[in-house]
């Protein structure tokens, strides 16, 4: 047995495990929840609408549809050949309750993990209450959009089309529905909205926590727009409303709103920039950007410091005083504006002027961006950035290379203020050395474009991964190298146990990962992308040492595409799924695997007080300003936490004083070219440098450095890092710029009264006031002239191109995509 870094230690030794707890599924897995607070019952839904559920941790599944669920089968498919269940919901805050959204019009719910379900209105026993579908009479029962309300336990709001939609587009519109009694009846908002809607778009909740349902919606106010609309461009006939009342009255709008997303008592919102515009038959492609703090009664607009079109925004994080957007940009460039990347911004602490953090992160899709929050430790972030010499490759533009060839995976540890790449490990998982040593060779790891891929299993990996309840362990695949490799191959595991400060090769090959026990076990199998294996293999001490084969008895070699663990991440029970060849036809199988009773408690026997450390990712136990310690397991201790195990808390260790390079940002305008925590902060005029925003940026403070302390910090002595603020730039309070001519023309006029002013004082006025005078229109021509350099130094300021957006904002990464925007349900 070897370390993880290639140096020999004592592993226990563990013999091959057989596992038998192998269930058949009728088709692919499509979604997997655990419902209750300790008894867990577990659910799978098939692609096929099948439910599975079990009552057992995994060791048993029963085909819910076959028996329990009334209704399936017993009417026909819908449009596209689908019966049976689509979605499940369930809300935290009722842990029994679970509702599952159906085809055709037909859901159940459970009151009690699935022990017993509530029918469809039509398959009910006599006399007992059912569910029923919140389309009304439409024919064609299209499948729910639903989102839960947060903290209102039975109330939920539902979308669905009407029949004209799969008949005539032109007249195609969506029904907002409101249950408050968990589906046993809806009622129509729409027709509460007595005509002031005929028609929503999107919804959510506002999120206000008082008596009443706060709900915000795009709308559309007129029959005749529902016919103008393209489905492709921005809309400036949807308007977003906020109601208190059903929709009886609004109590709130913004014009224009096109598409918003509430994140964190935040609401996003896109508005067209033409609004006012007469005719709004034609929208324009560019829209702007508005943020409200008060749950979508107020917006006020933000700015970019780059003055070129985007096409697109990604809202990637919202923190308590900052937000991380990502921009496409519409470059002028041809190859620049056709590459899948995104600049990404930081926010201010008023939400209102956004900082460059870094270029070109790779973004293939719309709903994919390769960045992940490190869950376990704040402050810390990680991308790809596609590197800058692939959009001067001749290959590139000649569509014989492609931008993936040219990834590097950059991690940060201070909120996005500055960047590194990963440093790759000397030895690798079988004790060689790594020949990376020099600048241009780092670590590269998969994102989350490669997890959300599903184009080929030959080029679909797992993105880095970590867990709120695993302090410090980060896993991923990847390679050593100039830039990210695509072939399984060149492919091996890494593992980091100190938040991505140092990382460790743990196998050759990419494979799916797992942690369970609070990080105490980890349970990984060679991915779906090298191929078949019936092996599965885990760890008691992160990484350092990898005991088994857990071996699946009798059965053949899977295609893993998945392993998962209850959500919090306390159990030793994971459930793993994958694909195999049975009898020439594809089979699914879910496989689970409890550690702790295949070892037994002999071998893993209860964790002890001595078993602990208190860990801090930092040196100085600072991050953002806050001590930040952990208590987490001994590497070398291998026993068990427990499924009810609590992290202790260290206490109060005093306050961490600012340092530049781990609490400073750039301010709007501002940016570290190499984005390094050591440089500093400098002004790019070359980028086209946005004067015009609508903010009052005139009465800013704008620091000499362009630099702040980031917005969620709490250091102390703040001046002893960040220059005293003065004033660094002119007014630029209107949303209409100046132009070059009139610069030139104002300039021109100054210039020219001062001279008619000097020749009359020198010709006309006596001697005595004269020299006075003249004295003064001397200073006066000198300030004249500094001013000029001032202004012709910005001449390459235009007037501000609002952003495009072109579809709706974007879920934050590795969130799935239902959960927060409306798919239509023929995708």
């Amino acid at each position: 047995f070897i370390f993880c870094d290639g140096s020999p230690t004592d592993c226990p030794h563990t013999d091959a495990i057989s596992v038998d707890s192998v269930f058949a599924m009728d088709s692919q897995m499509f979604q997997i929840e655990w419902i209750g607070k300790e008894d867990l019952v577990v659910f799978a839904l098939s692609e096929g609408g099948h439910l599975y559920r079990s009552g057992d941790d995994g060791k048993t599944w029963h085909n819910e549809s076959q028996s329990k669920l009334q209704g399936v089968g017993q009417v026909s498919s819908d449009l596209y050949g689908r019966s049976g269940v689509a979605r499940i919901f369930h809300h935290p805050g009722r842990p029994d309750e679970v509702m599952f959204v159906g085809r055709n019009g037909q859901h159940w719910v459970s009151y009690d993990k699935g022990a017993s379900y509530v029918q469809p209105c039509g398959f009910e026993t006599s006399g007992q209450t059912c569910i029923q579908h919140p389309g009304g009479d439409a024919t064609m029962k299209s499948i729910p959009y639903i989102k839960l309300h947060p903290s209102k336990k039975s109330s939920l709001l539902a979308m669905t089309r009407r029949d004209a939609c799969y008949s005539d587009a032109r007249d195609c519109a969506e029904d907002l529905w409101l249950s408050q009694d968990f589906g046993q009846h809806w009622r129509n908002l729409t027709a509460q909205a007595n005509g002031r809607i005929v028609g929503f778009v999107d919804f959510d909740w506002a999120n206000e926590e008082d008596d009443h349902l706060h709900i915000l919606a795009t709308v559309y106010r007129q029959h005749s727009h529902l016919k103008q609309r393209t489905y492709t461009s921005w809309d400036k006939n949807v308007d977003l409303v906020r109601t208190k009342d059903f929709f009886a009255t609004e109590e709130a709008e913004l014009p224009c709103g096109n598409a918003f997303k509430v994140i964190n008592e935040k609401v996003f919102a896109a508005v067209t920039v033409d609004c006012n515009k007469e005719d709004k038959k034609y929208a324009s492609p560019n829209v702007q950007l508005r943020i409200s703090e008060d749950h979508g009664m107020n917006f006020h607009p933000v700015c970019f410091p780059v003055e070129i079109e985007d096409k697109d925004y990604t809202i990637l994080d919202v923190v308590q005083k900052a937000a991380f957007v990502c921009v496409d940009h519409d470059e002028e460039d041809g190859l620049e504006a056709s590459a899948p990347v995104a600049n990404m911004y930081t926010s201010d602490s008023t939400l209102e002027l956004f900082g460059l953090s870094q270029r070109r992160i790779f973004r293939p899709h719309s709903f994919t961006t390769d960045f992940v929050r490190v869950q376990s430790i704040p402050a810390t972030m990680m991308i790809n950035q596609v590197d800058e010499s692939a959009l001067s490759d001749p290959l590139i533009f000649d569509g014989e290379a492609d931008f993936d060839e040219y990834l590097v995976t950059k991690i940060s540890f201070t909120e996005g203020a500055s960047w590194e790449t990963l440093k790759a490990p000397e030895k690798d998982s079988l004790g060689n050395d790594v020949a990376c040593r020099d600048a241009e060779c780092s670590l590269q790891l998969h994102g989350p474009s490669s997890w959300y891929k599903w184009a080929s299993e030959d080029d679909w990996f797992p993105a880095y991964y970590s867990h709120d309840n695993a302090p410090g362990v980060v896993m991923a695949v990847g390679n050593t190298g100039p830039f990210l490799e695509h072939d399984p191959n060149k492919i091996s595991t890494y593992l980091s146990r100190d938040g991505g400060q140092s990382w460790v090769e743990v196998r050759k090959k990419p494979h799916i990962y797992e942690f369970g026990d609070h990080g105490g076990i980890i349970l990984i199998a060679e991915h779906a992308s090298s191929g078949p294996t019936d092996e599965f293999f885990f760890s008691r001490d992160e990484g350092l040492c990898w005991e088994g084969p857990l071996r699946l008895k009798d059965h053949a070699p899977l295609n893993v595409e998945n392993i998962r663990v209850e959500p919090k991440s306390r159990s030793s029970v994971f459930i793993a799924h994958g694909r195999g060849i049975v009898d020439g036809r594809v089979v699914t199988k879910l496989i689970t695997i409890d550690v702790r009773q295949l070892l037994g408690e002999d071998r893993f026997p209860m964790c002890k007080e001595d078993d602990y450390e208190f860990w801090s990712p930092t040196l100085s136990h600072c991050l953002l300003g806050q001590n930040f310690t952990l208590e987490r397991r001994k590497q070398d201790s291998r026993c068990f936490n427990g499924f009810d195990y609590e992290r202790r808390d260290k206490g109060e260790l005093g306050d961490c004083k600012c340092t530049h390079a781990q609490d400073v940002q750039c301010l709007y305008g501002f940016a570290r070219f190499s984005g390094a925590p050591a440089e500093p902060c400098e002004f790019q005029p070359e980028e086209d440098f946005n004067a015009t925003c609508p903010i009052n940026i005139g009465d800013r403070n704008w620091k000499d450095t362009g630099e702040a302390i980031v917005p969620a910090d709490q250091c102390t002595d703040p001046g002893a890092v960040v220059e005293n603020a003065k004033t660094r730039r002119a007014k630029a309070k209107a949303s209409k710029g100046i132009s070059g001519g009139m610069i030139f023309l104002i300039i021109f006029l100054v210039f020219l009264s001062a001279g008619i002013v000097l020749f009359l004082v020198r010709n006309y006025l006596p001697e005595p006031f004269s020299e006075k005078v003249n004295e003064i229109c001397v200073t006066m021509l000198d300030f004249m002239e500094q001013t000029k350099e001032f202004i012709l130094s910005k001449l390459n300021i235009d007037t501000v191109s609002y952003n495009r957006m072109q579809e709706h904002f974007q879920p934050l990464a590795g969130v799935a995509d239902e959960e927060n925007f409306h798919i239509d349900d023929e995708a």
